[in-house]
């Protein structure tokens, strides 16, 4: 048996950018720190989540998640580790598979790079991205993900996000996503309208983001679900994969921290409430 996810309740669940601090026993604090999170603007919004825990299957060492995709019959396959990787099944919710990836069944665990440079365009090659002044040598394509009317979203690899429109080869720059490193992925909805994406230095902390033509480019924040009961304290510091589930109705997010866990949001909301930047 593998019973590692942690269902939540139907109450709102976030995912901030902050991190909580232990309490002392007795302490308000933790219930303040619960209100701080519900009011905190920069925050993922779904009608539930669920943490698996892929730290508790084997060892920690070998638990950061590498890339993910969402299947077909509405499971995700994903691949973590690096020196002894393992490939994972999650259905409903629920890990219920795992397998250490060998020359003899890695065919079986292939799946797509989730920066997709091994396919990047040649038209991409030589255009002069976006970059923060005095670091234009990260000006550099670190991921790529097509878009609508032809045109292509572009990650560098210094947290900066690009639109290209491969008809006038224009550049229009979106701004930053991340304070520091590369964009790790980004992912599209069908009608490649709505994009997700993760981006941070693999050795600090990492942001996830959504853009739209309508609103721009909007940091989400971080992986953190703050219940205090089931499924309790989740946070992971390093974002590095993600994947929108064929119904658009989940976004899965894959962490390369050294407990590696895979957060899974539903029914993903927008935040348009004006929130009192006294409660931030």
């Amino acid at each position: 048996m593998i019973p590692n996810t942690m269902p939540t309740t139907p109450s709102v669940i976030r995912a901030a950018i902050f991190t909580a601090q232990r309490a002392p026993a007795g302490s308000t604090k933790w219930m303040e720190w619960g209100k701080f999170l519900e009011r905190n603007p920069f925050a993922i919004q779904s009608r539930s989540a669920s943490v698996i825990h892929l730290w508790r299957e084997f060892p920690p060492e070998h638990s950061p998640v590498q890339k993910i995709e969402w299947q077909k019959d509405g499971s995700l396959r994903g691949i973590c580790g690096t020196t002894e990787p393992r490939g994972f099944v999650i259905s409903s919710g629920r890990l219920t598979q795992i397998a250490r990836i060998t020359p003899s069944n890695r065919s079986k665990w292939e799946l797509a790079e989730p920066s997709k440079m091994a396919s990047v365009p040649k038209i991409l090659n030589g255009l002069r991205l976006p970059h923060r002044q005095g670091r234009q040598f990260l000006a550099k394509p670190s991921c790529w993900a097509p878009w609508n009317k032809g045109r292509l979203l572009v990650g560098t690899l210094d947290g900066m996000l690009a639109r290209f429109s491969r008809k006038s080869r224009a550049v229009f720059a979106l701004g930053a996503v991340a304070p520091h490193g590369p964009i790790h992925q980004i992912v599209v909805n069908a009608a490649r309208t709505v994009a997700y994406g993760v981006a941070g230095d693999a050795n600090d902390l990492g942001l996830v983001f959504r853009y739209d033509d309508v609103d721009g480019a909007v940091e989400l924040g971080r992986t953190l679900t703050s219940e205090a009961k089931l499924p309790g304290l989740a946070n992971s510091c390093q974002p590095s994969c993600l994947a929108l589930s064929p119904d658009e109705k989940s976004l899965a997010i894959g962490v390369a921290d050294r407990l590696g866990c895979i957060y899974v949001f539903s029914n993903l909301e927008r935040q348009d409430a004006d929130i009192p930047a006294k409660s931030c």
